[in-house]
């Protein structure tokens, strides 16, 4: 679809507004004859549609110039001060700050425009970098018009007002040009400014737009269901996260660790999904947090939230006789299941909570991340898991430090391109909201081959996932 010029809108509104005139023609005047049909009656003969709008255009004409001779201080009809004056009305009646700006996708680029007007059929744009106006059909809306976020918003309104003030100083330089030795800027180079300041703005990959032709895959609605987990995930964290020394009083972190890396083992020798095993260590966290629990019951704890997840994750599930032979017989069936009916009252029968592998996903998306980069977080993550140090962190935070520690350990690369703006657009966090998390991570990775939990170090070791696990830690990070 193409853009059309300013000159080309201003003929089709000149064209418009003689249709209007023409179609007011075919209504009968106050106190006139009745006419029929399209035409009118005039000395009792039917005249043509043609013959009567020639007739009103003309009175109109003959009517507005009556008024012009009229009216001795109003300016004379067509002249050049009335037509300024009516442009000036027209181009200052909406300002660029009051309206809004969205990006358009345009032969594959998205670029920013103003919303110009929205009619039940079409939204009428115009581009901020050449002035192009397009319309866009009200069924490729969703395709090709988005919005700008909210936080980059007055940026780019900022960028377009400076770029607005030096075009406007331009034009008043060029009245008296040799007062001014100063060479003034062009008219492309003031488009440039814009272009280079939106673009430094807006300057991070799209990775949605590969999949808007999906139907599986929700690209109308996928940012609004991450930021509504970024919201749970404060709703429903451990509180207090520092549960075992402020409220449990027959365990401790230690044993904690020991259940997490016990369920690794459990969750890799069935195969469950790394979503099931993250929803079990949030659902024993949240679990810990309220009731208290002796260590002789702690496993039989984590049975009944890895057997609530498996239940919510997967297809094919463990069953309850599985973790009872796997607790090596500790416990039966009938106490897992009664133990599982506690679990869902503590957490109050909520398992729709966003984990670190809920963001994970998400990350390595945005980080356009091969196979090994992949294995490689997920590693991170699950060291994560096991240490209670992270709880103090956002299950994002720690999903965004193990896509972020991933790029100091694999890439060769400054410290300025390991979080790149596309990053930094997705997962809403900088370099300097991730540093005190990637520290404890680099500390738990330093020693994950030496430590006696060494269910994840063995499980990410094997050629299943390409043996990242050996793959030696950094001597010292940068910050």
């Amino acid at each position: 679809m193409r853009r059309t010029r300013q000159s080309a809108r201003h003929t089709q509104v000149t064209s418009v507004a003689s249709l209007d005139e023409n179609a007011a023609a075919v209504q009968p005047q106050a106190g006139g004859k009745r006419g029929g049909g399209l035409g009118g009656v005039k000395n009792g003969k039917r005249q043509g549609l043609a013959d009567v709008t020639n007739t009103r255009v003309t009175r109109a004409r003959k009517r507005r110039k009556k008024q012009a001779s009229g009216s001795k201080s109003g300016p004379k009809q067509g002249s050049n001060e009335h037509v300024y004056h009516t442009r000036s009305r027209s181009k200052s009646a909406v300002s660029s700050k009051e309206k809004r700006i969205v990006q358009i996708l345009f032969n594959g680029q998205w670029e920013l425009a103003y919303v110009e007007k929205e009619a039940k059929c079409a939204v009428h744009v115009s581009y901020i970098i050449d002035g192009g106006r397009e319309q866009i059909s009200i069924t490729e809306v969703d395709k090709r018009l988005r919005e700008v976020p909210e936080e980059e918003v007055s940026a780019i309104a900022a960028s377009v007002e400076a770029a607005q003030l030096m075009l406007d100083k331009k034009e008043l330089m060029d009245e008296d040009e040799a007062a001014s030795p100063v060479p003034l800027p062009s008219n492309e180079s003031i488009a440039d400014v814009v272009a280079v300041t939106a673009a430094a703005v807006i300057d991070y990959d799209d990775i949605d737009l590969p999949h808007q032709n999906d139907t599986k895959y929700p690209t109308e609605y996928i940012e609004e269901i991450f930021e509504n987990s970024r919201q749970a995930e404060l709703d429903y964290r451990p509180s207090p996260t520092d549960y075992m020394t402020t409220f449990q009083d027959d365990i401790n972190e230690r044993m904690r660790s020991i259940l997490v890396d016990w369920l690794v083992e459990v969750a890799d020798e069935y195969n469950l999904k790394p979503s099931t095993l993250h929803l079990s260590i949030s659902t024993i966290d949240r679990v810990l947090c309220k009731r208290r629990v002796s260590r002789g019951n702690l496993q039989l704890v984590g049975c009944a939230c890895m057997l609530l997840a498996g239940k919510y994750e997967e297809i094919y599930p463990p069953s309850v006789e599985d973790y009872a032979y796997i607790s090596d017989n500790t416990y039966t069936a009938p106490q897992v299941l009664e133990e599982e009916k506690c679990v869902l009252n503590d957490i109050e029968y909520v398992l729709t909570v966003p984990t670190a592998h809920t963001f994970l996903t998400r990350f390595l998306q945005a980080a356009h991340a091969t196979t090994e980069q992949e294995y490689l977080a997920q590693y991170f993550a699950e060291i994560i898991l096991v240490h209670m140090e992270f709880l103090e962190f956002k299950p994002s935070v720690c999903a965004a430090t193990a896509v972020y520690y991933m790029r100091f350990v694999l890439d060769d690369m400054d410290g300025s391109a390991r979080w790149t703006r596309t990053l930094q657009h997705y997962t809403k966090l900088s370099e300097l909201d991730l540093q005190p998390c990637c520290r404890i991570l680099h500390a738990k990775h330093s020693i994950a081959g030496d430590d006696d939990l060494k269910a994840v170090y063995e499980k990410y070791n094997a050629d299943t996932f390409d043996g990242v696990a050996e793959i030696p830690p950094p001597d010292e990070l940068p910050f």
